[in-house]
Order: C-alpha cells, then structure tokens, then sequence
C-alpha cells in the first residue's frame, strides 16, 4: 500500500464531514422539490430551481470526492 499525500489524508480525514454534508444537501434538495408544487409564479419557481441547481453541483462534487476516498482504500 502506497503513502497518502497530504492532500489525499485530508480527504479522507473530511470523510464523514463529506457525508454529512451530501445528506444535508440532499435533504434540502428534496424540501426544494416540495416549495416547488407550491411556488406562486415563474418567478418563485425559477429562484427555486436555481437553488436546486446550486445543491446538485455540491452534492456532484461530493460524490466526487467519496468516490476518490473510496479509490484510494
């Protein structure tokens, strides 16, 4: 088994902090597809879909990352 650069030990120290993350985004994620069965107007419906644009690049990003820690176990 190879020495971990620095950078790679700090990803998986982040592990579990990446974890909690992705939930916390996903979770919210989700409570932006319910706001928006109920959004009023296009308007209200276009700033929530950005929202939701913005969590799936972080919850993409994530993976990225658990998916990294995993390759290097």
């Amino acid at each position: 088994m190879r020495t971990l650069t620095q950078e790679e030990q700090e990803l998986v120290d982040n592990k579990d902090l990446y974890i909690e993350q992705k939930t916390d985004f996903l979770t919210q994620y989700k409570k932006h597809q319910e706001d928006l069965e109920f959004a009023d107007d296009d308007f209200e419906e276009g700033l929530i879909e950005e929202k939701r644009a913005k969590l799936a690049l972080n919850i993409k990003d994530l993976n990225l990352k658990l998916k990294q820690i995993e390759n290097l176990a």
